[in-house]
């Protein structure tokens, strides 16, 4: 794996952010700004690296299954070490025990290329990072580097995902504070 510095494209901010991402850097608490998207370094994986991550993003999407069955097995309690709250449970047991498809989920992972990837969390809950995967990401490389292609096939697996489900409508849950 290399980290290759970039220069960021004239304009980059009004371009991400006319692209969708409108949360293209973040409010600092001292009133300053970081960039949440950051053209300043890129990442080249060889073939080998990218076979290493897709090997390790199945295995811990089965251990994140086991994790479910686990809980489910052990009932509603078990969401309290999950800071989730009990009414939740029956909602999760039916969608898992119903196979409902799942659309969307993020592993974050710690990898330097050399060592196993290790999983820093998963988001499940995180679907703003599609557009930065499937869009904002597609459109740099077009922009930067029109002869290359990336290792990100988010766009064209949303795609497949949506017709797996095959339904008319989806339904998103938010369960709010308590």
């Amino acid at each position: 794996m290399f980290r290759h510095l970039s220069e960021p494209r004239d304009g980059w901010r009004k371009t991400v952010k006319e692209q969708g991402l409108v949360w293209a850097e973040t409010d600092r608490p001292d009133g300053t700004k970081t960039p949440y998207w950051n053209e300043a370094a890129m990442y080249e994986f060889s073939e080998a690296e990218v076979a290493e991550l897709e090997t390790a993003t199945e295995a811990l999407t089965e251990m994140c299954h086991a994790v479910v069955r686990h809980v489910l097995a052990g009932g509603p309690s078990m969401l309290a070490q999950f800071a989730l709250p009990l009414r939740a449970f029956d909602y999760i047991k039916a969608s898992y025990e119903g196979h409902e498809p799942s659309i969307y989920g993020r592993f974050d992972l710690s990898y330097d290329g050399l060592t196993p990837p290790k999983m820093l969390e998963f988001n499940g809950d995180t679907p703003t990072g599609l557009l930065e995967t499937s869009v904002i990401q597609w459109y740099w490389l077009r922009d930067v580097m029109p002869s290359t292609d990336q290792w990100n096939s988010v766009h064209e697996r949303l795609v497949a995902a949506w017709k797996k489900v095959g339904r008319p409508r989806i339904h998103f849950a938010h369960l709010g504070e308590e």
